[in-house]
Formats: structure tokens, sequence, C-alpha cells
């Protein structure tokens, strides 16, 4: 075989070797490249789990805020309500105190008893809503003796009647996440996952206003799981689970 070579060209023994060798340079280049393939893989890995955290932990400052805006919402409430109950009674004037019962032997013939001042609250009608809702007004359209149709008129009492709204159930909103694929290219393509934007907190299920109610019901009103879950179904038709509460005070 070495007669086939031409002069001066090295033999097949060293072909082999340099082969050989080159092979080896591969197989150690593939593993190397194969190495820094699999810590990019893991870096990959690490940076979206570092975003999933950083998402999560938006989504509870999101959640937090939430729920302390409502607690400074209905703390601002209740000072208000303070401050007028307060007011309301310094404004009610001090009972009056009953005048000493004059002595039989200082009491002069047909002297008569002073009269007991009535209070000042007791001197007025009883105490009206100061915001009115709706008003109906209640009046004859006919004279009664000659049948005259009557108009206009003036108001010759009112009478108010405080009540309730009628209990309205919670909404449910479902959103639903379209995947849709593009007919020129084939790519599937998915809108942003509801959020904040649409009343919804982190990956839960529940609103604002009913996480800023729970949080209410527990920090302020001190009402135990079993009360807020019985008080969500009277008022609302809306069940609860006992976990699903603490999720959300958590």
């Amino acid at each position: 075989m070495d007669e086939c070579l031409p002069l001066g060209s090295p033999d097949a023994a060293t072909l082999a070797m340099l082969l050989e060798k080159e092979r080896e340079q591969r197989r150690a280049g593939e593993q190397e490249r194969a190495r820094l393939q699999a810590g990019i893989a893991r870096q990959n890995a690490r940076i979206e789990q570092l975003e999933r955290e950083v998402g999560a932990v938006r989504e509870r400052l999101h959640l937090l805020e939430t729920i302390n805006a409502g607690l400074i919402e209905q703390n601002t409430l209740l000072r208000q309500q303070v401050a007028a109950l307060t007011a309301h009674a310094d404004e009610r004037p001090a009972p009056h105190e009953p005048e000493p019962w004059p002595s039989e032997r200082t009491k002069a013939a047909g002297e008569q008893r002073p009269r007991k001042r009535r209070a000042a609250e007791h001197n007025h009608g009883r105490p009206r809503s100061c915001q009115v809702d709706e008003r109906i007004e209640h009046a004859v359209d006919a004279c009664p003796r000659c049948g005259t149709a009557l108009t206009g008129g003036w108001v010759h009492r009112r009478c108010q009647v405080i009540e309730l709204p009628a209990p309205q159930p919670a909404r449910v909103i479902e959103h639903l996440v379209m995947r849709r694929q593009c007919p020129a290219c084939g790519r599937r393509v998915l809108p942003t996952v509801p959020g904040i934007t649409h009343g919804r907190l982190g990956r839960g299920r529940f609103g604002p206003r009913l996480v800023a109610m729970i949080a209410t019901m527990a920090s302020v009103e001190r009402l135990p799981i079993r009360q807020i879950r019985e008080r969500m179904w009277r008022e609302y038709w809306l069940h609860l689970s006992h976990g699903g509460i603490i999720g959300v005070l958590r």
C-alpha cells in the first residue's frame, strides 16, 4: 500500500493516527458544545424561574395595595361616621335639672308650681334622613264633592320610609382566552392573561372589591370565618370555602 502513495507523503499508519486524532478532537468539541448547551439551558431555566418569582411578587404587591386601599377607604368611612356621631352628641342640649320642690312652709296660699319646660329635642319632629333617593307624590286627582279635576298643590306632610335595597347576587365574569393561528405564517398566538386591569388579582378568582370586603370583615369587624361565609351567602348568594377565605386573608 505504501508503494501506491506519492513520494514524500505520510504512510497509512500516520494518516490513520491523524484521522483518529481528528475524530477525538471532534468528539471533544461535541462534548464541549453539549456541555455549553446544557449550561445555557440551566441558565434559561433559572431566568424563567426568576421571572415567575418576580411576577408572583408583583401580583402579591398588587393584592396588598388593593387590600390596603380598601382598608383605607373603610377607615375613612368609619372616621366620618365617628365624627358625625360626635358632632351630633355635642349639639345635643344638656338635660334640664329638676327645680327644687317648694317647701310647704314657704309656699304661699294659691301659689302654683312652675310648669316644667320641655327639652329642646322634644320640640321638633322626628329626624329625617338628609339624602332622599326617590320621591313619590300622593295626591287626589278629582274633588270628591263635585268631581272637578285637581292639579298643583303643596306639600302638606312628609313621610319617609328607610329601606334596604334587595340583595344582589355576586357577579361571576368568565374570561375566555382564545388561541388563534395566523393563516399566513401558521404561528399560534395567545393574548395577555387577564390581570389587575380586568379586575383579577394574581391567579385567583376574587376581585378587588370582594377581597377588600373580606379583609374588612376579618380585620375591622373581627368576624370569624364561619360568619364571613354565612354573610356572603346571605347578602350576595356567594358560596365561599373555608380555605378560600383563609387564602385571601393570607
